[in-house]
């Protein structure tokens, strides 16, 4: 037994038993390790992740929405179309989401995160009140919950919340034990990939992707422009064309890293159902180059961020995903990334990425979605509005 089956075998081994909603029980410890399959009709729904924070919220404050204003945002995204939604932790937000889906009967299916705060001999008991927080919602609202997701962005060198794979297995295999739903984790493709970042070797990931039921990957090619992981400049194509050639770019370098991930799991013997976890375009940049204070990661985003782009963006995805563009490389699924603008992630420089404001007033992106609530004063935006290099 190596060591990553010995991790698993012993947190499976000490995982406490716990009754599912519906009555299911979880395997026993001496059952084989099947993997569980995602509901057809789940991943026929479009999804979308949903994080509800307005002016003066967030998760840091601990000032939650309220069950009146979750409401408000559920609706709109029910009557935009999609029917999947991707929550990030199992605290009081995710508790409110789920009772205001079930007591107003919406049509929602929720992919239930469990927030992984970092490396166990820091964040253990945190980590694991967390994992009891995520038990008990997947228990009770077991009609709802479609599968759980076990650490965001968890891997990666660059993590502020790194754990090692075989920590993150211990997590995961204990969320197994409890639940009956898929259990994942949310992370970029590289650690998927299973290679080097430098010098950070990825080789370990192997055993997470062992320990998963479906893989959840970020694939974002705006972030990624910076690091030059694909060719944003598009300088050889006539400038009147070039906004269009960098979003086509764009999303040649999304199917990139769905294909080349499976490809690896395939190539390790692994054929696992992938789900773009995150995904998105921003609208708008607060960064500048003409601003020294501006990390020079973040000004280049006026090159990308604008509403044409980002509609764009949104449309060759969904069709890829959802329409008649799906192909033999298109995932299971993809949750946009997001839902609505979140003005406390503005201090970092990581809002933007909504498909509303925080006002809940529709962007260009969906201005077909919602012709009711399009603004009154909209700009007239045309494809020679589109940003580019």
């Amino acid at each position: 037994m190596n060591d990553g089956a010995r991790i698993v075998a012993v947190a499976l081994a000490v995982g406490l038993a716990a009754c599912a909603a519906e009555r299911q029980e979880p395997p026993v410890d001496d059952e084989p390790f099947v993997r569980r399959p995602l509901a057809a009709e789940v991943l026929a729904r479009p999804a979308i992740a949903y994080s509800g924070y307005r002016r003066g919220q967030s998760p840091d404050v601990q000032e939650y929405p309220s069950p009146a204003e979750i409401e408000e945002d559920l609706r709109l995204v029910v009557a935009g179309g999609w029917g999947f939604i991707r929550l990030f932790d199992a605290g009081p937000h995710a508790e409110r989401v789920l009772a205001v889906i079930r007591e107003q009967q919406l049509d929602l299916k929720v992919l239930l995160g469990v927030w992984i705060a970092g490396n166990p001999r820091a964040h253990d008991a945190a980590n694991r009140a967390e994992i009891d927080r995520a038990v008990a919602l997947a228990q009770q609202y077991g009609d709802l919950v479609a599968a759980v997701s076990v650490g965001n962005e968890t891997l990666d060198d660059w993590s502020n919340v790194k754990v090692t794979p075989a920590e993150l297995v211990v997590y995961l295999a204990e969320v197994r034990r409890r639940v009956v739903q898929p259990v994942t984790t949310d992370d970029s493709w590289l650690p998927f990939m299973l290679g080097e970042d430098g010098a950070t070797s990825y080789a370990d990931v192997i055993e997470v992707m062992r320990a998963v039921d479906f893989l959840s990957i970020h694939v974002y090619a705006f972030a990624d422009a910076y690091y030059d992981s694909w060719e944003w400049k598009q300088e050889a194509v006539p400038v009147e064309q070039r906004a269009r050639a960098m979003m086509d770019a764009a999303m040649a370098y999304t199917r990139h890293g769905v294909r080349a991930v499976r490809a690896t799991a395939a190539g390790h013997g692994l054929d696992l159902p992938i789900v773009i976890g995150e995904a998105g375009w921003k609208d708008a940049t607060p960064f500048s180059p003409a601003n020294p204070a501006d990390p020079p990661e973040d000004a280049i985003e006026h090159y990308f961020a604008h509403p044409v782009n980002q509609k764009w963006f949104f449309d060759d995805l969904t069709d890829w995903v959802y329409g008649d563009g799906r192909d033999a490389d298109s995932p299971a699924a993809a949750f946009y990334f997001e839902a609505f603008d979140e003005p406390w992630k503005g201090e970092w420089g990581d809002d933007g990425w909504g498909l509303f404001d925080v006002d809940r007033v529709p962007k260009y992106v969906v201005w077909d979605r919602y012709p009711d609530r399009r603004p009154a004063d909209a700009p007239a935006y045309s494809d020679a509005d589109a940003v580019h290099f």
